[in-house]
């Protein structure tokens, strides 16, 4: 039994007063009073229990996440393999819900696809290779014939260089095709070439198709490329060709070497391309504007074989505006390392 007034004293009917530990007394009349246990409440025992339940829902669902994170991860990464140049990268079997299964088996599928279009392609540009070859190399035996027996009707005079330029078109693609980033890692066949001879058999080359024109080469070039040869030839030949036609000015060649490879710089004095052409310019098929002309030759496919060839080899090209106008191409291919070297 508890003695309010003993507890609180004086007491008053119009506030409520704490009697003792955990009790209150509440006024309900003039000498009369609720006496209660009053229980607090602790706003921190709430917020520990949603953390407890937090915490423990995470525990839960944590397997069924990674079981669906960790597919998604594989898919990615497979797909990032596939843009990087692995086109034989396959995702595999996949311990995932039904539809991440069926995802991972319908991009397999399409993979395989692709790859068999990728050989399909192959296979004809070799056809179409042999089917071509033996017609042209007949009518060149024909034009030959003709204009040595002195035969050859005056209009048709010029089908020689047209075929030429024909042939090169067809290796061209050919090459292109077979050096494809897209069907695999291609494969050169390297062997050690001198630098001087391969630079001055380019500058021969130049002046036969260019006669009368100033071609600037560097002496005292006494290295070995590590190249395939008649890959590396083409495009050095295709710069110094392409110089030759965008430009009546001279055309120079520089050369500067390192342990390892040989930079190359083609550059002419010709009006160039505008800057927004230049991340164009290796793009199969592009053409600048300014050289959209029967006389200035090409389908837009040279340069595209150049960077090709370069790069099975190893090396990088580049291109850039020269500060007094024109184009300089600049491009990289191996050296034979020296004895001793690693």
């Amino acid at each position: 039994e508890l003695d309010v007034a003993d507890a609180v004293g004086d007491l008053s009917a119009d506030r409520t007063v704490r009697v003792g530990r955990g009790y209150r007394a509440f006024p309900v009349g003039a000498d009369a009073f609720l006496v209660a246990r009053w229980r607090g409440h602790d706003p921190r025992k709430l917020i520990y229990v949603i953390s407890g339940l937090l915490v423990l829902l995470a525990l839960i669902s944590w397997p069924r996440a990674r079981r669906i994170s960790q597919p998604l991860e594989t898919i990615m990464g497979t797909i990032d393999r596939v843009s990087g140049g692995a086109f034989d990268a396959r995702i595999g079997p996949l311990r995932a819900p039904t539809d991440v299964r069926r995802l991972g088996g319908a991009l397999d599928e399409m993979l395989d696809a692709l790859a068999r279009l990728r050989a399909h392609e192959k296979a004809l540009l070799a056809d179409i290779s042999h089917e071509l070859r033996t017609p042209m190399a007949r009518i060149r035996v024909g034009l030959e014939w003709a204009a040595e027996e002195g035969t050859l009707p005056e209009p048709l005079q010029g089908l020689g260089d047209d075929l030429a330029e024909l042939e090169t078109l067809v290796d061209d693609v050919l090459i292109s095709a077979r050096l494809d980033p897209q069907q695999g890692a291609p494969v050169v066949n390297a062997a050690p070439a001198d630098l001087a001879d391969f630079v001055a058999a380019a500058a021969a080359r130049f002046a036969q198709r260019h006669p009368g024109r100033t071609l600037a080469v560097p002496g005292g070039l006494d290295a070995l490329l590590c190249v395939d040869g008649r890959l590396a030839h083409r495009v050095l030949d295709n710069l110094l060709d392409n110089a030759g036609r965008y430009t009546d000015g001279p055309v120079a060649v520089a050369v500067t070497l390192d342990p390892h490879r040989a930079t190359f710089e083609v550059r002419d004095h010709g009006p160039g391309v505008e800057p927004h052409e230049l991340p164009h310019l290796f793009d199969a098929f592009w053409r600048a504007e300014r050289s959209r002309s029967k006389a200035s030759g090409g389908v837009g496919l040279g340069l595209t074989l150049c960077q090709r060839i370069v790069s099975a080899h190893g090396g990088e090209i580049t291109a850039r505006l020269a500060p007094e106008g024109g184009l300089i191409v600049r491009f990289t291919l191996p050296l034979v390392p020296p004895e001793g070297a690693a």
